[in-house]
C-alpha cells in the first residue's frame, strides 16, 4: 500500500500488518500468510460500488488447493485489512497473470477478464506449451463468489506475428464513461523475449478491436535505453485538468531472465506513467493531402472539432502524445535521469 497527493511523490506508511523476511514495519497488506499458505498471484484490486461497506475493496487472484489451480477472493472495508472468501471464485481454472475484474454499471453485473492459453493441434503434455499462445477470456458474474469459467475473447491468429502472445489485459475504462473500454496488453515476442504495450478497444468490453501494429507504450529503441519489458498496470488516472495517464513499470532483463539466478536479488524495475492529453487518444496519419469523414456520433464527447479538417500531409488531426513519465519519486528509480517525451500514433 502506497498513497499520493499528486501522483509524483508517493508515501509507503508504516502499517506493521504483514511480516517480510522477519521484519512487520512494511506497508503490506496481504500475502500467502492470509490465504492459508497458499498462492496468491496476479491480482488485482477494484472498488465495488455496489457492495455493502464491509466489502467495498474487492481483491481477485490466483491461488491454489493440492493439485488444483483456483481463482480466489478476498474482500476489505478499507483496503487495508482484507478478509479471504473460503470458497474459490473459480474452481480448477488458471489465470497467473494480471486477472482484472470490475463492476459494470450497464450491465448490472461483475466483469473479469483473465488470461487462457489457445490450444494447437500439436501434441502436448503441458496446456503451457510451446505450441500455445496466451490469450484473453472473460467471465461475467451477478454473485462476485460464483463465477463462471471464463470464455476467450481476445488472442492473436493469422493476421499477427506465429511468436506473438497476449500477455496480459490491463482493461480500464475511460474516465467519467462507462461504455467506453480500453485494453491495454503487453504483447510477448517470443523470438526477442520482450514485452510491449498496445491498445485494444471495445463499446461494449466483448467484442476487441486490437491494435497490434505498433505499440502505444513501447519499449526503449535499440541503443537509446536497457529496458527490455514494458508493461500496463490497471486503471486510467486523472493528472491534472488535461491530462489522463496509465501506471506503467518497466523491467531491464528481459522474459526469460527472470529465472536467472543473477536477476533474482538485484534491482528489478521501476513505475511511470505513461499519459496522454484528454480525449486525445485517436490520430490520422496520410502521406498526401486528403480529406476523410468519420460515421455519425450520438455522443458529443466521441468527436473532436480538430477531426473536421482536412487533412494535409504528415500527421494531423486528432493526435495521440504518449509522454513518458518521470518514474514515481519514492518507488527505486535509478534511471530518472531518462526521463523524456516520446511520441506514438494509433493508426
Amino acid at each position: 500500500y502506497a498513497e499520493s497527493s499528486d501522483g509524483v511523490s508517493w508515501h509507503k506508511p508504516n502499517l506493521g500488518l504483514v511480516e517480510f523476511r522477519g521484519d512487520r514495519n512494511t506497508n503490506i497488506v496481504f500475502d500467502r500468510t492470509h490465504n492459508g499458505g497458499r498462492a496468491c498471484l496476479g491480482g488485482t484490486v477494484f472498488v465495488d460500488p455496489v457492495a455493502p461497506a464491509a466489502e467495498r475493496y474487492k481483491h481477485i487472484f490466483l491461488g491454489a488447493e493440492p493439485r488444483t489451480w483456483q481463482m480466489q477472493g478476498a474482500v476489505s472495508a478499507d483496503g487495508l485489512q482484507w478478509t479471504p472468501i473460503a470458497e474459490p471464485l473459480i474452481d480448477g481454472f488458471m489465470s497467473d497473470t494480471q486477472t482484472t475484474a470490475h463492476y459494470d454499471p450497464v450491465r448490472r453485473r461483475y466483469v473479469g477478464y483473465f488470461r487462457t492459453w489457445m490450444e494447437s493441434d500439436v501434441p502436448s503434455s503441458s496446456f503451457r506449451s510451446r505450441q500455445s499462445r496466451r490469450s484473453i477470456s472473460r467471465a461475467e458474474t451477478a454473485d462476485f463468489r460464483n463465477w463462471p469459467h471464463p470464455e476467450t475473447t481476445a488472442y492473436l491468429g493469422v493476421a499477427h506475428h506465429p511468436s506473438h502472445d497476449l500477455y496480459t489485459n490491463a482493461h480500464a475504462l475511460y474516465p467519467g464513461r462507462d461504455d467506453l473500454h480500453l485494453f491495454f496488453p503487453a504483447q510477448f515476442s517470443r523470438e526477442k523475449d520482450t514485452l510491449q504495450v498496445h491498445l485494444a478497444t471495445s463499446r461494449d468490453g466483448v467484442r476487441l478491436e486490437y491494435f497490434g501494429d505498433r505499440p502505444v507504450v513501447p519499449i526503449e529503441a535499440d541503443g537509446a535505453g536497457d529496458e527490455k519489458r514494458v508493461y500496463a498496470g490497471v486503471g486510467i488516472v486523472p493528472l491534472g485538468t488535461d491530462t489522463v495517464a496509465v501506471p506503467c513499470s518497466r523491467w531491464h532483463h528481459t522474459h526469460n531472465e527472470d529465472t536467472a539466478e543473477e536477476f533474482r536479488e538485484e534491482y528489478q524495475g521501476e513505475y511511470f506513467w505513461a499519459t496522454w492529453s484528454v480525449d486525445r487518444f485517436a490520430a490520422v496519419e496520410a502521406d498526401e493531402r486528403g480529406f476523410f469523414a468519420t460515421p455519425v456520433f450520438d455522443d458529443p464527447l466521441a468527436a473532436h472539432p480538430s477531426t473536421q479538417r482536412p487533412i494535409r500531409r504528415g500527421r494531423y488531426g486528432s493526435s495521440s502524445p504518449m509522454r513518458r513519465g518521470c518514474p514515481s519519486r519514492g518507488m527505486r528509480s535509478p534511471s530518472a535521469t531518462r526521463c523524456g517525451v516520446t511520441r506514438s500514433g494509433i493508426r
